[in-house]
């Protein structure tokens, strides 16, 4: 079975709750989870609806963490970001959950580029 970020994520909010759908409720558990790991899963082309999950968490990781963590997720991590929001902007048929990727890549473009790290 393939590991990924969101299956650990929803395995361990199980413990709190999570929704029934799967997605998370809240998380401060997020901080916990290495930048590297987003970049791989970034990097494995992950299912919308999971996308939509993983974005979320990565927001509030990049927002949450010490400078050092958002250093390490750095210019690679930045342009699996970059690339899957152009791959998103070129689809000629977008629906909602499509839209809704959109607008999380780029909280959380905002929210590198607001670190100290950033570009």
């Amino acid at each position: 079975m393939k590991y990924s970020i969101v299956n650990h994520l929803t395995l361990s909010e199980g413990r709190r709750g999570a929704h029934p759908d799967g997605g998370l409720r809240n998380s401060k558990h997020e901080s916990t989870l290495s930048s590297q790991e987003y970049v791989h899963e970034l990097r494995s082309g992950i299912t919308e609806d999971k996308l939509l999950n993983c974005l979320e968490s990565l927001r509030v990781s990049l927002t949450s963490n010490p400078v050092s963590w958002v250093h390490n997720f750095g210019h690679e991590g930045l342009g699996l970001l970059l690339e899957a929001l152009e791959k998103l902007l070129d689809k000629k048929q977008q629906d909602n959950m499509d839209k809704r990727n959109q607008h999380k890549l780029i909280q959380c473009l905002k929210a590198f580029m607001n670190n100290k790290v950033s570009i």
